[in-house]
């Protein structure tokens, strides 16, 4: 990936912004409930036919109230815990009753029959509620200072007798966020919720960063590694995947 400047720049406020949250003492500004979907495309799925589906997605934020924002993409190519799923559909909203109402509006229902179901072949869902440390809006928009970036979300499937562990290296990871520089604008986690199509998933993390080489650094960071080598024996799955959020989407004004 080719960095400008103006992305540079972008990295450099982010990394000053972090160093200065880091000093101080961490406080939640609100709860939000994070809808995280992963769809796996059909092999014949025409490369149109999954963008329509994509952009059709990502334009609901527009259409249905209570909804902070929506990102969407592709899986990205060398992920190897994605278990074949291919397109992501992140969604922020405002509480349980504002997701009971986006998951029955109609055109969020319109888009599901006439987009979705056409083209994949499977579909995993997990919602959980995540504490926002800073704006709970959207973080890469066009206008903002991240008008691109990368989101990392991992699905976790803790075992039953280890799940009154989760929430201790739930907290270790959002705490990943006041490490150093190089690490995320914003990381929340949560236990799920919705038990209809999570396929026993538990829980839920999401991590997102301005530049690809933040996420590396991110993974290869010795406290990120240690807080996940600590639940390796509690998990019966694993799901990653990170996905590219462009300024071809957040162009619409609200």
């Amino acid at each position: 990936m080719q960095v400008t400047m103006a992305t540079r720049a972008r990295h450099m406020r982010a990394c000053s912004m972090r160093s200065c949250a880091s000093g101080v003492a961490k406080k939640t500004k609100g709860k939000v409930v994070e809808h995280v979907v992963l769809f796996k495309a059909k092999e014949d799925a025409e490369k149109d036919a999954l963008k329509k589906m994509m952009d059709g997605l990502w334009s609901l934020q527009y259409r249905i109230p209570n909804v902070l924002y929506i990102d969407v993409g592709e899986v990205m190519e060398g992920e190897k815990h994605s278990e074949g799923y291919t397109h992501v559909l992140f969604v922020r909203l405002r509480d349980k009753e504002a997701l009971k109402a986006y998951a029955d509006h109609p055109q969020h229902l319109e888009v599901v029959e006439d987009l979705v179901k056409p083209n994949v072949v499977g579909i995993l869902a997990l919602d959980y509620v995540g504490q926002v440390l800073d704006d709970i809006g959207p973080t890469f928009h066009k206008g903002r200072d991240w008008e691109e970036g990368y989101n990392h979300i991992r699905l976790l499937k803790f075992a039953d007798k280890h799940r009154a562990k989760a929430d201790a290296f739930l907290s270790r990871y959002e705490d990943l966020t006041f490490l150093a520089s190089e690490l995320p604008l914003q990381i929340t986690a949560g236990e799920n919720f919705s038990h209809g199509r999570c396929q026993g998933y538990t829980h839920g993390t999401m991590a997102r960063f301005t530049m690809e080489e933040e996420l590396k650094a991110f993974k290869e960071h010795p406290s990120t590694i240690s807080a996940l080598k600590s639940i390796d024996d509690m998990l019966d799955g694993e799901i990653q995947v990170t996905f590219h959020v462009t300024r071809a989407h957040g162009t619409q004004n609200r």
